[in-house]
């Protein structure tokens, strides 16, 4: 169980007075509650499903569903329970209480700043953007392992995984705080809850610390269950694009760019790059369509093995077929077709590199 304390002074008669002391209760990486300086229950947090679907982990953001203020309760106050109302991001825009009247809310800037705040327990309530602490003579927000100030709209220390994190040590949230969350001040994570790597892209494990004693727990589905991966291994990714393909000799050559959408509703472009050997001679190019089984378009980026034929002399038709691992170890296969013009025929076998930029 993690042990911490918060102590608050103000200078009084040329010396510091303590005025507040509060002993947190942590389950896992999460406060449940908190205790006053003679270990009396002061609050109790009620937590459910955070953004990933689990307990924890997305770092608890958007699992916030009640707060018990239990030195309310002894007298039945409406104010001793309210509960937690959250947007798309997990930032906590309002408390209602048991009447279901409204005791805070609260409006943010993209980075979190406090636009706007009213309510009896506005102030009370320290839990605001990203469902994290909010310590007010500060005003900076506590993620665990990291301090974030949403005035200066980035940590106030640097990054604990280095510049595997990116090489600005001090950015919050790649600067699209909008669209991706942070689970504890040092995994970027997507609106499913999803690892991100610095470039973007999803990935399958946790960045771990050299410096931690123990790895983080894996990432969990949506559904809550544990393993090696993050997005469903395997689903439809549709390719739409242009393509280039030549032939001369035993030389092959072939380069393609468009969008792909795969079935989690998610889209990226993408451009691949082929090389490979085969016979024949064929100068082609046209519209292309693929279509593979890639959880996600994530998955289709890295080196894949290709085959492809040729044929025909003004109307040119080609047809592919291509497969590699996915970004989770998993075998992604795939083909498609391009129609388009061009001349002379041929087959080949070859490895693509494909790079996905991912769009939503």
């Amino acid at each position: 169980m993690r042990r911490r304390i918060r102590k608050e002074f103000t200078w009084s008669s040329s010396s510091w007075l303590q005025t507040n002391e509060v002993h947190y209760i942590y389950d896992g990486n999460v406060v449940i509650g908190e205790r006053d300086i003679n270990n009396l229950t002061a609050t109790i947090y009620t937590r459910g499903p955070d953004l990933s679907g689990t307990r924890q982990g997305a770092g608890g953001i958007g699992g916030l569903l009640a707060r018990t203020d239990q030195r309310l309760s002894t007298i039945n106050s409406p104010l001793s329970t309210s509960f937690y109302h959250c947007d798309g991001n997990g930032n906590v825009t309002c408390l209602i209480n048991t009447n279901q009247a409204i005791v805070a809310e609260y409006e943010y800037d993209p980075f979190g700043g406090i636009l706007s705040q009213s309510g009896s327990l506005a102030d009370a309530n320290l839990y605001r953007f990203s469902s994290k602490e909010y310590h007010p003579n500060s005003g900076l927000v506590y993620y665990l392992y990291r301090l974030y100030d949403p005035n200066l709209q980035r940590w106030l220390n640097r990054d604990p995984v280095g510049e595997r994190g990116g090489l600005n040590l001090y950015r919050f949230c790649r600067n699209t705080s909008a669209d991706l969350i942070d689970s504890n001040g040092r995994y970027v994570l997507d609106d499913e809850g999803f690892p991100v790597t610095p470039t973007g892209t999803a990935m399958d494990t946790y960045i771990s610390d050299p410096n931690e004693p123990t790895t983080p727990p894996p990432p969990q589905t949506p559904s809550g269950q544990t393993g090696s991966s993050c997005p469903p291994p395997y689903g439809t990714t549709v390719q739409i694009g242009l393509s280039l393909n030549g032939q001369l000799g035993p030389l092959n050559g072939n380069w393609s760019v468009g969008i792909a959408f795969d079935s989690q509703g998610h889209a990226a472009v993408y451009d691949t790059i082929g090389i490979g050997n085969g016979i024949g001679a064929d100068a082609s190019g046209g519209v292309s369509l693929a279509a593979s089984n890639a959880g996600r378009v994530n998955d289709i980026a890295g080196p894949f093995a290709y085959g492809t034929t040729s044929l025909g002399s003004g109307l040119n038709g080609s047809g592919d077929v291509f497969a590699g691992a996915g970004s989770q170890g998993q075998t992604i296969v795939g083909g498609g077709f391009t129609a388009g013009f061009g001349g002379g025929g041929g087959a080949a076998t070859g490895i693509s590199q494909t790079y996905v930029h991912p769009l939503w």
